[in-house]
């Protein structure tokens, strides 16, 4: 008997402190979860490449820097064409480059971790940039700095849009 008295004051003391919790925003943003989600990291990566010219048809990731992708991210980009590891050292980044020249003349993306911010309980921003380390076009140029922003819509994390930013 005691022990049913003591459920009924957990649910009672529950169900006030979800009366009184903060304004309405903060229950979707609770029923989205951790940002960034398992998802919007695919959904990042595919968004940074869209539109990109020259279009990149190989993928790279930096191996011991600050830069390196999360594997979701990698993995979303490696459906869209092979992906490599960008080594360190100079000369393992020349035999991956002469690697990327010698299978053919596409061009070879390596994509760079900006970062992923919760920017309040319902929008959050996954930042990425690049570098172009093989065009079809000849020398290697700077990709451009994104920010793949997501909005907190019912109980997911959902793409809202695409914002460039400047090259720091």
């Amino acid at each position: 008997m005691q022990s049913k008295t003591i459920i009924l004051a957990l649910a009672a003391c529950v169900t006030t402190a979800c009366e009184t919790s903060a304004p309405a925003n903060q229950a979707v943003a609770s029923a989205c979860g951790a940002f960034p989600s398992d998802s919007s990291y695919g959904v990042a990566a595919l968004r940074y490449i869209e539109k990109l010219e020259p279009k990149p048809r190989r993928f790279l990731t930096a191996v011991t820097t600050d830069s390196v992708l999360p594997s979701k991210v990698f993995a979303a980009l490696q459906q869209k064409g092979p992906g490599y590891l960008y080594p360190p050292d100079s000369a393992d980044r020349t035999k991956v480059l002469d690697k990327l020249t010698t299978v053919g003349p596409w061009a070879a993306l390596l994509v760079t971790w900006k970062g992923a911010q919760l920017l309040d309980e319902t929008h959050g921003v996954i930042r990425l940039g690049g570098h172009f380390v093989v065009t079809e076009e000849g020398p290697a140029m700077m990709g451009p700095n994104r920010a793949i922003h997501f909005t907190c819509d019912s109980g997911e994390w959902t793409y809202s849009r695409t914002v460039e930013e400047k090259i720091t």
